[in-house]
């Protein structure tokens, strides 16, 4: 098989979902900062059987009852004692022989860390590294508490970084929720100077327009298309799959999209009905989807990767395995506390990913 042809610095596309990514809370879907806390901790802190047996990621609830189960360091349930550190699993490759606590305990997931008070300490580090400093601040960039940041510094500080270093960026929000103009507007704040911590690129773009905030969506042959509802003007004509594509990777470009939810969960959550990004073979642009619903599985994961071997092909959906396959290259499942602690996060994985696409992914998208 032929390998994907590559520049050393091809124009990066960057594709960052909002809730619980980029963004430390959710009011429209009901998550306050403390309820978005506690999901992310949730997610990442992992239980095993304490018998040993299998204890797969998608396991129903009760296939194992509270007695049954550890943490997968070996400590009880009900001990807070240990580190806590040692529970969590922040990984791609799954563990052997357990699961995410999220999939147990799904009641108590807004509450975690009051139910088990062994990972209230980390959540009150992460609170502590997302609290804004004194002043007056936009209110795009508060949490509904009015002390926290609602937007992780680590996505502009990405984003600082790679313009002022003259990286030809092209970014791509993409929410199945209503905070993409909340986005818009911040990233607006932000290059005009008002950000609290993190400073205006050099050299600002004229990012995020409203012309460029568009609603995604597949008909009933799955064929994708951009519309402009979200426009109150209603302005623009409906764009085909490849003129979206064409859209998204315009130099320098900054675009908003609500995805399709109702298609995705129509069909059961399958990757490949999920929020699609693309991949040209020989093209020069790079595709890198952030979000922290990413699933090392076939079932139930939130990107759907679609590919075409050259410019005017039509696009073609990835199987799972295929999708997951671009793990580190294409995709990045972010366990969003890892960024919260640092900020040149997002950064890192973009080089891994960078490196990653110069290797032996011809094969993987065949």
């Amino acid at each position: 098989m032929a390998s994907l042809t590559t520049s050393a610095a091809p124009r990066l596309v960057l594709h960052f979902d909002v809730n619980e990514t980029i963004m430390v809370a959710d009011p429209a879907g009901g998550d306050s900062f403390e309820d978005v806390l506690n999901k992310m901790l949730a997610k990442t802190a992992f239980v095993r059987r304490k018998d040993g047996a299998s204890l797969h990621d998608e396991w129903k609830d009760g296939a194992a009852a509270p007695d049954e189960l550890e943490w997968r360091d070996g400590v009880s349930l009900h001990d807070d004692r240990g580190d806590p550190e040692q529970a969590l699993w922040l990984r791609w490759e799954k563990p052997d022989d357990g699961s995410r606590a999220f999939r147990w305990d799904e009641v108590h997931r807004k509450t975690f860390t009051e139910t088990f008070k062994r990972f209230s300490g980390i959540k009150q580090e992460l609170a502590a590294q997302l609290r804004l400093p004194p002043g007056d601040w936009d209110a795009c960039f508060k949490t509904d508490d009015g002390q926290h940041h609602r937007f992780l510094p680590a996505f502009f500080e990405t984003l600082r970084v790679l313009l002022d270093s003259g990286r030809d960026v092209s970014l791509v929000i993409r929410t199945f929720g209503s905070d993409g103009p909340t986005v818009a507007l911040a990233l607006r704040a932000w290059i005009a100077g008002r950000h609290p911590t993190v400073k205006a690129p050099q050299q600002a773009p004229d990012w995020v327009q409203r012309d460029r905030i568009f609603a995604g969506k597949y008909d009933a042959e799955g064929r994708y298309t951009l519309t402009p509802p979200l426009n109150d003007d209603g302005r623009g004509a409906c764009l085909d799959e490849a003129a979206a594509v064409a859209l998204m990777e315009e130099p320098r470009s900054a675009t908003v999209i609500r995805d399709d939810y109702a298609w995705w969960a129509k069909h059961d959550e399958a990757p490949a009905a999920g929020k699609p990004f693309w991949i040209t073979r020989g093209s020069d642009c790079h595709h890198i989807f952030f979000d922290d619903h990413i699933r090392n599985s076939d079932r139930k994961s939130i990107v759907a990767a679609r590919c075409r071997s050259a410019p005017g092909e039509a696009f073609q959906p990835l199987d799972g395995p295929a999708t997951r396959a671009l793990h580190g290259a294409y995709l990045v499942r972010v366990p969003t506390l890892l960024p919260v602690r640092d900020q040149r996060w997002f950064l890192d994985r973009i080089r891994e990913c960078e490196q990653r696409r110069l290797e032996l992914l011809g094969p993987l998208l065949a």
